[in-house]
């Protein structure tokens, strides 16, 4: 509910006229149906404590003609209402420098700009002196003609005007409080015992103030301590505790508990010095006792004079140790803890409590100090309808800073008009102090049992955002003076701008959806992308994340399907904004479910993108609270509607349920950045996903169909091979001759392509370890040179120059290497060609000296290359025309030119440079500058000074050697992952959406190391554009759509106060599950083994399993030229059959894609049949490697799969297209442990030349010492 700025009914008054022909207020007219009408801003009446004259300024005259005053008059100041409006001018009762006093203060009010800074209409304050009517003095007191001398505090300003008045205004409305009041004391009198005294005029106490000290009047005091309010009352000065408590009506029987009454009776206020100085001020006067009257009244002077030279400073110096107190709070309840203390040590009021307001105008009070002497209720925590402040009332308060009610029982002084004509237009008393309070509020506090009351204002960026209320109890009344009161309201401004600085402060350090604080993983920051950092940052139990079609569950799966139902319904309704909800069955009726919501009751909707597709939403529980009413807040349907307020004020509890608490501003404010950041996120992520999906597509269709294509070449080139190898006459041998080569190099074009395939799609894994350097190109170039030899090509390398040992991936290199050499041999007939390798001359002082660059030169004397195609031959299918009849004739079946373009990918990873120079006719050089690393401290016995086949683990690892019989290369996709990426391709609207892909991608890091931020120290602002006006109650922020709102106290939180010594060995190596494995021989194997001689003795039985009819009769044909026995299967059934009926096998090629059973399942079937069954191991190959080896013989094996592979119970991998010279050398290893070793899968070796996956698996049972695990 807002506070209404709309005029509330108006209503006339009744009156009578008096025998002086004056008008008094006497009533309304008409009967009020409801609290809201009753018309509170003019009452007719004033506080009895004080009086109201309103003066009608006549400029053409300079007078002040009295128009309207209150009735007390004469008793307070000592001249009537007619005596009043006999006068000419009011100054006639003022003495001339007072009288110019009063012209200057009202001179004031019409100079707006002058108090420009001050409240609008706000009365202006200060001390005026004058004179009663003649005759109203006692014999003791007065002047000469017997007029009694008054001292008031005088507030003055003037009312508004109607809307409908003409000219500018002319009433002053003057409000009246004497500066000494013997009749009406601030505080209540205390007799010698410390009771309560009766507080008469005649009583033995009145309070002794001076008449000129301004500074006193904060320190009043009496004949007794106990009168003075600003004196250290404690516990002690009412040490007599009174027979019935004042308060509450409720149930006798309840108890608070200890903790609820240590929180409400404990100051948190640091204690005001300058408070104690002045209150010992008031306790020692200065000057002697008076005995005459000239003493006595130079006495009062000096005694005046040095109390307000002192005590000006001090008002000061409390004022800036209370705003000290507050400015130093952190949190919201500190600062209202201090609040509470502070107001009560200036005014000594029985309670202070600080009463907030919600949305709908509720209140709750959420700080509270209590005197428990004069009463054992306690109010922190308990609620009070909207009903009980109307929002009239809610408007006055947002004027009236400091609201008075002295006594509820004192009669209000009704107002005299001079005319019945000044009745035609009520008296606007919005802005007067002594406002009369309405009858119906004063008969609420009475309900309360509470003497007098003190409300203090909060407001909150324009708006009303509590109060802070004081209460006494008692039989007389209590008050605090004009200058106290004027302390309070710069307290109230102090408190206000405190709640807007912990309102900022909350903004400025809640959490954020971007984080910049760097870390290792996150060099530049990061964004907010976990589901517990999400959770957190939005204070949700749970949340849903909807992107396309796919749906993720964020935080703990309590209940899934209430989750889901709701995500369902919010990607139907496809909300454009965020939506934010306390209760989503009342907020949204068409969310329904047959058993209702269980779990969820709070929503914050954030969407990602345009027309509602994508959004997160984050989800509260329902929090059922006890909500403690002030007694009962709400009438029976069946009770008679009446005016008045409830009588019973006792604890009244309902519990609420289906709610939660609600979404804060930072939260409403993150989650625009949320969508916002999010939201650009998604729709750069779709474009990158939609592009890598097309090509992983197209790289998997030409990597599958290269496949295709390389298995019946296979075919082809082997049985040209053993076609050649047999008896043959000339012309036959010449034309298969010619039929191998292009077989051939189809093949390595199809290589080629699989490679460039690697590269482009980043599948290619980089190494960076210690190699030979120099071992690593010789061996890339071997096979060239023999092929350069056997056609008289002179093939020289030079690596003399260049660094021995280096770190950095020596598979890349190789490549290159043989690329390049690979492509010199090609276009080369005669002459010569030359590789070599230097260090590269660099400045002194340009790299680390952990680094090194070198340059690794090819060059030939073929046919060169044209100038406008030097651009052009690194890319894809481009390749140089030939300029002779014979280069053309071999470049016709060379390629389609993508080697080259591999070397340009490689090149570019490895951070390096790639040149060439070539002339037509003359030749080409080809060279390329790479930055590698120096190892720290190089061993010239080391491994890494090892041969080359041992350094690049046995053997070349070129699958492109033109002058071999290879024909292996790796089609490194799977068959079935086009089946698996077509399968979980899910089209919203034509791309590709993978919720977890999605997280993954927000949550990595876009850097891709840690790097050195450059501070922008002058970086342009950002346009924002001008702000919104900020709405009443809170603060725009530029750029920002979420304005700043005063903080709260969180109404849930309130309401919840609720090692053995191994025989000689092989080296050890682990498996995939840690485990480390020694390798160890049989006492009567630990001998040398030659490796020739096991060969020729240890000829192997093989059983092949394959379904493919020609690849496993070339594999038969190969093996049995090669003098083994070999046994075929067709199927991984028939591969389990022939092992459990004839165990005697040396090693199975097991093909993988079968039917019945795959190569993987009878793999498995195999080792639990060996487990079940185990017999004496009568083959050698058995002995040595405690089973029957298998080796997975596949094209879709990946590096990735190794430690799966070795689950199942393969030993090793051979790829297809097979290589049978690599074939036959890892065969060896069968019975040869250490071609096994050479054999053995290293980190960096090349996957596509095969090999044995661990060493050899060793049964426990087996031996001791076979298997020790780390």
């Amino acid at each position: 509910m807002a506070i209404s700025a709309e005029h509330h009914v108006a209503h006339r008054f009744e009156h009578r006229e008096d025998e002086n022909g004056h008008h008094v207020i006497i009533g309304r007219e008409g009967t009020l149906a409801r609290c809201e009408d009753e018309p509170i801003r003019t009452p007719g009446a004033c506080q009895g404590f004080g009086v109201l004259i309103v003066l009608d300024e006549d400029e053409e005259n300079q007078t002040l003609v009295v128009r309207q005053v209150s009735e007390n008059s004469g008793e307070i100041l000592g001249f009537s209402p007619r005596y009043l409006f006999s006068l000419t001018c009011f100054t006639d009762v003022l003495s001339d420098d007072q009288a110019d006093h009063l012209w200057d203060n009202i001179q004031f009010l019409n100079e707006p700009e002058q108090n420009a800074e001050e409240e609008q209409d706000s009365p202006h304050v200060f001390l005026l002196t004058g004179w009663g009517a003649p005759g109203s003095s006692s014999d003791n007191d007065g002047d000469g003609e017997g007029r009694r001398s008054w001292t008031c505090w005088c507030a003055v300003h003037r009312p508004t005007p109607p809307p409908d008045t003409t000219g500018g205004p002319s009433l002053i409305i003057m409000e009246f409080e004497l500066e000494r009041d013997p009749i009406n004391p601030l505080y209540p009198p205390f007799s010698s015992n410390g009771s309560a005294g009766n507080g008469s005029p005649g009583g033995s106490t009145s309070p002794a103030v001076s008449a000129t000290s301004s500074a006193t009047i904060l320190t009043p005091m009496s004949n007794t301590d106990a009168q003075d309010p600003l004196n250290n009352i404690t516990t002690e000065a009412h040490s007599n505790t009174p027979t019935s408590l004042r308060g509450l009506e409720g149930d006798d029987t309840w108890t608070p508990s200890p903790e609820d009454i240590l929180e409400s009776t404990t100051s948190y206020s640091k204690p005001l010095s300058a408070l104690e100085r002045l209150r010992r001020m008031s306790q020692n006067p200065s000057s002697p006792s008076v005995e005459t009257g000239s003493t006595r009244r130079g006495g009062r002077r000096r005694g005046a004079s040095k109390a307000q030279g002192v005590g000006m400073m001090d008002i000061f110096a409390v004022m800036g140790q209370i705003n000290e107190q507050l400015g130093a709070a952190t949190q919201l309840e500190e600062l209202l803890k201090i609040t509470v203390g502070v107001i009560k040590d200036l005014t000594q009021f029985h309670r202070i409590l600080v009463y907030q307001f919600d949305e709908v105008w509720n209140g709750q009070v959420v700080a509270e100090l209590v005197d428990w002497s004069q009463t054992h209720d306690l109010y922190r925590g308990l609620h009070f309808p909207a009903s009980d402040i109307p929002a009239q009332a809610r408007e006055l308060y947002a004027i009236n800073k400091v609201r008075l009610l002295y006594d509820r029982s004192q009669k209000a002084a009704r107002i005299v008009t001079r005319e019945a004509k000044d009745l035609e237009q009520p008296l606007d008393m919005t802005h007067c102090f002594l406002r009369a309070m309405s009858p119906i509020h004063i008969k609420y506090l009475g309900n309360m049992s509470v003497r007098a009351s003190m409300s203090i204002s909060i407001m909150a960026f324009g708006s009303l955002w509590g109060l802070v209320t004081c209460h006494s109890y008692g039989d007389h009344g209590m008050r605090v003076s004009f200058p106290v009161r004027q302390m309070l309201r710069l307290l109230s401004q102090s408190v206000s701008r405190n709640i807007e600085r912990l309102s900022y402060a909350r903004r400025l350090h809640t959490r954020k959806l971007i984080n910049t604080m760097t870390s290792d993983n996150h060099p530049t920051g990061y964004i907010v992308s976990t589901a517990d950092d999400l959770l957190g940052l939005f204070d949700a139990d749970f949340g849903i994340l909807v992107i396309g079609e796919g749906a993720k569950i964020l935080g703990p799966n309590v209940n899934g399907q209430e989750i889901l139902i709701m995500a369902e319904y919010l990607r139907l309704k496809r909300f454009n904004n965020i939506q934010a909800s306390q209760e989503v069955t009342a907020d949204y009726p068409d969310l329904q479910l047959s058993a209702g919501f269980e779990l969820v009751a709070g929503l914050l909707y954030v969407p990602l993108s345009q027309g509602g597709q994508d959004f997160i939403a984050f989800l509260r529980k329902s929090q059922p609270r006890e909500v403690h009413w002030a007694g009962k807040p709400f009438k029976d349907q069946n009770q008679e509607a009446r005016l008045e307020p409830r009588k019973s004020f006792r604890i009244w509890s309902e519990t609420v349920a289906g709610r939660c608490r609600a979404w804060t501003d930072e939260q409403l404010e993150t989650a625009g950045v949320l969508a916002l950041v999010y939201g650009k996120f998604i729709e750069v992520w779709r474009q990158k996903e939609t592009a890598l999906q097309t090509t992983k597509l197209t790289n998997l269709l030409l990597s599958n169909a290269s496949h295709e294509v390389r298995t019946p070449l296979n075919h082809i080139i082997n049985y040209l091979e053993m076609a050649l190898s047999g008896s043959l006459d000339g012309e036959t041998r010449e034309n298969l001759s010619r039929s191998h080569a292009a077989s051939k190099s189809l093949l390595f074009t199809i290589n080629d392509l699989l490679d460039l395939t690697r590269l482009e799609s980043g599948n290619e894994t980089s190494f960076n370890e210690p190699f030979s350097l120099s071992a690593a190109i010789e061996d890339a170039t071997q096979v060239y040179r023999n092929e350069a030899e056997r056609r008289d090509i002179s093939f020289t390398i030079d690596v003399s120059q260049c660094p021995q040992v280096v770190v950095g991936d020596s598979k890349k290199i190789t490549t290159v290497v043989q690329n390049l050499t690979a492509n010199a041999l090609k276009y080369t007939q005669k002459g010569y060609i030359s590789v070599y390798c230097v260090k590269f001359g660099e400045p002194e002082g340009l790299r680390d000296p952990s680094q090194t660059a070198v340059e690794i030169i090819v060059a030939d004397t073929g046919c060169g290359i044209q100038p406008n195609k030097l651009e052009s031959i690194f890319r894809e299918f481009e390749q140089v025309e030939s300029s002779s009849a014979e280069s053309a004739e071999q470049s016709s079946i060379s390629g389609v030119g993508l080697g080259l373009a591999v070397v340009a990918r490689i090149v570019e990873q490895l951070g390096g440079q790639l040149r060439v120079d070539s002339k037509v006719d003359e030749g080409s050089r080809f060279s390329f500058l790479i930055p590698l690393a120096l190892p720290e401290s190089p061993s010239p016995g080391s491994d890494l000074m090892r041969s080359p086949a041992a350094s690049l683990n046995g053997g070349s690892s070129n699958s492109r050697s033109r002058g071999s019989s290879a024909i292996g290369s790796n089609a490194s996709n799977k068959s079935k992952s086009l089946v698996q990426q077509l399968r979980s391709s899910r089209n919203s609207q034509g791309s590709s959406i993978d919720v977890d892909g999605f997280v993954d991608a927000i949550s990595t890091s876009h850097m891709g190391s840690p790097s050195i931020l450059a501070h922008q120290q002058n970086s342009a602002p950002g346009h924002a554009g001008s702000p919104k006006p900020s709405p009443l109650g809170s603060f725009s922020v530029s750029g920002s759509s979420i304005p700043v709102r005063p903080v709260k106290m969180d109404e849930y939180q309130m309401d919840s106060h609720t090692n053995s010594n191994p025989a000689t060995s092989a080296p050890s190596s682990s498996l995939p599950d840690g485990t480390s494995i020694v390798l160890t021989m049989p006492e009567d194997k630990r001998k040398p083994v030659d490796n020739e001689a096991t060969t020729e003795e240890h000829k192997l039985r093989v059983l092949i399993v394959e379904d493919n009819e020609i690849n496993r009769t070339i594999l038969c044909k190969r093996l049995r030229n090669n003098g083994h026995i070999v046994i075929n299967t067709t199927n991984g059934q028939e591969g389990l059959d022939k092992v459990k009926s004839d165990r005697e096998f040396d090693c199975i090629l097991m093909d993988i894609q079968m039917p019945i059973l795959n190569g993987f399942e009878s793999t498995e079937q195999i080792r639990s049949f060996e487990k079940k069954n185990s017999l004496p191991l009568s083959r050698l190959s058995q002995e040595l490697n405690g089973r029957i080896p298998v080796f997975a013989v596949s094209a879709s094996l990946v590096e990735s799969q190794r430690n799966e592979l070795w689950d199942y119970g393969i030993d090793g991998w051979i790829l297809k297209p097979i290589n049978f010279k690599r074939l036959n050398e890892i065969l060896k290893g069968v019975t040869n442990p250490v071609q096994r070793e050479k054999d053995l899968y290293m980190s960096g070796c090349n996957w596509e030349d095969g090999g044995w996956l661990y060493p050899p698996y060793r049964p426990p049972t087996d031996t001791p010492a076979s298997a020790t695990a780390a």
